[in-house]
């Protein structure tokens, strides 16, 4: 759905890859959208974050439409991640710098990327409200986490914006350059982002075991 100044005030996407007839309702106890991913058998993982460390979302492109909103829109990004967040139609984060960086593609430049980074706070109190969890995708071996919010989340819960060195003047008081000198060497982009977090006391949240996830038929989740 769209405002009418254009800004997407929810996720209206729909994951559609599968006939409707071998869809499994369900009802968990946690927002509709988790049902529905559920009835598509998602699995989830039982991990919540505390209100430790901070988050990170990744945007190659974009920027100046979420700031000009004030809330998370939906990646533009045409990647496999871009792609699959659309498909499930809500927002994907990381406790990860690392796959934050992977996805904004700072080091190339583009000057209408960046990465977000928000209190861990801001996921659990969603995950307190049954309206953020975190989504488990299976490779040979290994289990990848996909923490993500149902609901956009507000701008001013964002507390800084890392942006590429190359972007001229500075349109939110938030928004941070790496030195010019690192250039596009992403190893040490990533250590003076982790760096400038911890000259302000900051690090990235670390995932904290849950029984309380979304699964098929648990009404209180």
């Amino acid at each position: 759905m769209h405002g009418d100044d254009g800004c997407a005030r929810n996720t209206a996407y729909a994951y559609n890859t599968r006939p409707a007839h071998v869809r499994r309702e369900s009802r968990s106890g946690w927002h509709a959208k988790i049902d529905e991913l559920l009835s598509l058998d998602h699995s989830f993982l039982g991990f919540r974050y505390g209100d430790a460390g901070v988050l990170f979302r990744g945007l190659p492109s974009g920027l100046a439409a979420n700031l000009a909103c004030g809330h998370w829109l939906p990646s533009t990004d045409p990647g496999p991640l871009g792609s699959l967040e659309r498909q499930l139609g809500v927002f994907l984060l990381s406790h990860e710098l690392s796959d934050a960086l992977t996805v904004a593609r700072l080091w190339e430049g583009h000057e209408d990327g960046g990465v977000m980074i928000f209190a861990a706070a801001e996921f659990d109190a969603r995950w307190q409200n049954a309206t953020a969890a975190m989504l488990g995708f299976a490779e040979p071996g290994v289990v990848f986490k996909y923490p993500f919010l149902v609901e956009a989340l507000p701008l001013d819960a964002v507390d800084t914006i890392v942006v590429p060195a190359r972007l001229a003047g500075a349109s939110d008081p938030r928004m941070v350059r790496p030195p010019p000198a690192i250039g596009d060497d992403r190893d040490r982009m990533e250590r003076w982002i982790l760096e400038m977090l911890e000259s302000r006391g900051l690090r990235p949240a670390r995932p904290i075991a849950t029984d309380r996830y979304p699964r098929r038929g648990s009404a209180d989740g």
